[in-house]
């Protein structure tokens, strides 16, 4: 290997472990608002609850496989069960007896063993940690492998004498040597920390040695390792990575004065992955001790490191961080922009930075930048930021998908009136445009077809919750049911043959005319409800109905269902709508759970 290569394979090494050192711990991530729609969640449809669901006798299939001397069977019986346990089959723990004799069997086939234990595992069946155990010892990698760390998590106490033996082998090559020091942490071995201090200081070794050493150092023993780590930390930066790396995994958990100050000069470090780790705990331990440094980790080529900062901007809660936060919104990583934004949404609901925040999203909206524009939108929405409805109307035009949509869905989370009329037109000169029959092989843009529908979702809804009764003849337009083909055929767009349209089309007719029963649009709408071509076509004219209060289909409603009926999404609707004309509680209907049965087990019975 050349070494240009060696020196790309240990870069990649550095950031995969480093990695691994950043997520242990790491905290809930903030959950960024996304653009959904009303309908949904108004009045809201059930889901009926799932639960997994198993053909009959597969158990008993399973063991007969493994009773049989095909080492295919055997093999295909035992990964199966280790499946079935994570796909939630109950009551086959009484299988562990069967496996343990088949990783115990004479000349047993090294593959059927592989697969015995991983059931085994897989089961929890600590009542097998001696058999894993003898195996792990005599049968080769493969099997330690996978048994050392599930014996670790057990806390299988025979095994901490192995590790530690083995931590002390200093012939021991590099992968047994990774897996003592990986089962010593899982385990919590505190007798293996003098060793894993000497792994962890010795340059002689590999950098995967040193730093997995260093990671489980770091997490056993969080405190008084502050000296070996100001050592490693001392030398040069690019020429001694792997040491700056190991310095912060053994401080990963410290914490005071001298901790603090070596976790700051870290955080500055060449290495973006040594950074990682250092700002990991400063987070911890106070977001402000991280202020000197803002401007530094703002601009940190790592998204990882650009993530964390969007955490501790969210920690310092000051004026000063908002602007830095605006940056991020227009971040090129979509986790590190969508996390700003979500970290904006909770800073305006301070009430001294509520204005910071409204500014700045306000400014990022006034850009050019989609990224940014998407989630600036959001922020306006998400804090209900009136001001901003101008520009957003002018971004409904934006060629980008994502920040058309985006406007759409903040204008319907804003519902300034002034709005209502220009929201309008838009969607009335979309669907006029999109009955017009296209000349056949005409090429068009099928993405900008798709954003237009996902518009004006947002769009209906903004003109119900709006109450904008110039609106109601172009809902009519949704009322006919789509032709199931075109003849002669011709291409067609048509915004109103597309049921995420129709039914919101219907569900804006029960807004604008809440509680105002008007005669026209209740007579389409029962009309519609008698023939619908969708359930949820019929459920949301019996919505819009009750809504209405239009109690002369009160009837009309009640025969679509009975209390006690099987739930299904019309009958709800129409439940829903005789309870509000009538005042009366929902009727309650069955909700049966969804069994969600998988097939193509190994040896599926028939029946």
């Amino acid at each position: 290997m050349n070494q240009r290569c060696v020196i790309q394979s240990r870069r990649l090494l550095i950031v995969t472990l480093a990695v691994v050192l950043l997520v242990f711990g790491l905290s809930a991530p903030l959950h960024a608002i996304e653009a959904d729609t009303v309908y949904p969640t108004d009045p809201g449809f059930a889901t009926s609850p799932t639960v997994p669901g198993f053909p009959p006798r597969l158990k008993t299939l399973w063991l007969e496989a493994l009773a049989r001397p095909e080492v295919d069977n055997k093999r295909l019986a035992a990964d199966t069960i280790a499946l079935a346990t994570q796909a939630g089959m109950p009551d086959l723990q009484d299988t562990a007896p069967r496996l343990i004799a088949e990783l115990e069997a004479p000349k047993a086939n090294p593959i059927v063993k592989l697969a015995a234990a991983r059931a085994l595992i897989a089961l929890e069946a600590r009542q097998s940690a001696d058999v894993l155990m003898k195996h792990a010892l005599a049968d080769g990698w493969d099997l330690a492998q996978l048994i050392e760390p599930a014996l670790a998590r057990w806390k299988h106490g025979p095994m901490n004498a192995v590790w530690l033996k083995r931590l002390s082998d200093t012939t021991a090559k590099s992968r047994p040597l990774l897996l003592a020091i990986q089962c010593v942490g899982l385990a919590e071995v505190k007798a293996a920390l003098p060793r894993l201090r000497e792994l962890a200081l010795d340059k002689k070794l590999g950098p995967d040695v040193r730093m997995a050493a260093a990671s489980v150092l770091g997490r056993l023993k969080p405190e008084g390792q502050e000296a070996d780590a100001r050592q490693l930390a001392a030398g040069d930066p690019m020429a001694n990575q792997v040491d700056h790396l190991v310095a912060a995994g053994l401080i990963a958990r410290h914490q005071g004065g001298p901790a603090e100050q070596l976790l700051m000069r870290l955080a500055v470090d060449p290495e973006p992955a040594v950074n990682a780790i250092a700002l990991r705990r400063l987070l911890e331990l106070n977001p402000l001790l991280v202020e000197p440094i803002n401007g530094q980790i703002l601009v940190n080529p790592d998204a990882n490191v650009r993530l964390l900062a969007v955490q501790i901007f969210l920690g310092q809660k000051s004026v000063a961080i908002v602007g830095h936060l605006g940056v991020l919104l227009d971040d090129p990583h979509p986790q590190v922009r969508r996390t700003a934004q979500a970290a904006l949404i909770e800073l305006a609901k301070i009430e001294a930075l509520n204005a910071a925040v409204r500014e700045t999203a306000t400014k990022v909206l006034a850009l050019e930048a989609p990224r940014g524009l998407e989630q600036a939108a959001l922020v306006i929405g998400g804090i209900d930021h009136e001001p901003a409805a101008d520009r957003l109307l002018q971004l409904l035009h934006h060629p980008k998908p994502v920040v058309s949509i985006t406007a759409a869905w903040a204008l319907r989370r804003l519902l300034v009136p002034a709005t209502a009329a220009p929201i309008f037109e838009k969607v009335k000169a979309d669907t006029e445009k999109s009955m017009i029959p296209l000349p056949l092989m005409t090429a068009y843009d099928m993405g900008a077809v798709s954003a237009m529908y996902l518009q004006h979702e947002h769009l209906l809804e903004a003109l119900g919750l709006l109450r904008h009764r110039e609106a109601v003849p172009l809902l009519y337009l949704f009322f006919p049911t789509p032709p199931v083909r075109l003849n002669p055929p011709d291409i067609r767009l048509d915004t109103v043959w597309m049921h995420e349209l129709r039914i919101r089309a219907m569900w804006a007719l029960g807004k604008i005319h809440e509680n105002e029963p008007q005669a026209e649009v209740v007579e389409k709408l029962a009309e519609r409800l008698r023939t619908y071509d969708n359930v949820y076509v019929g459920a949301t004219c019996a919505m819009s109905l009750g809504r209405m209060q239009a109690k002369e289909t009160l009837e009309l409603l009640r025969k679509e269902f009975k209390p006690g009926d099987e739930y299904d999404i019309l009958k709800f609707g129409c439940a829903w709508g005789v309870a509000k004309l009538t005042g009366e509680p929902i009727a309650k209907l069955v909700m049966k759970p969804t069994i969600l049965s998988r097939s193509g087990w190994f040896l599926q019975s028939l029946d």
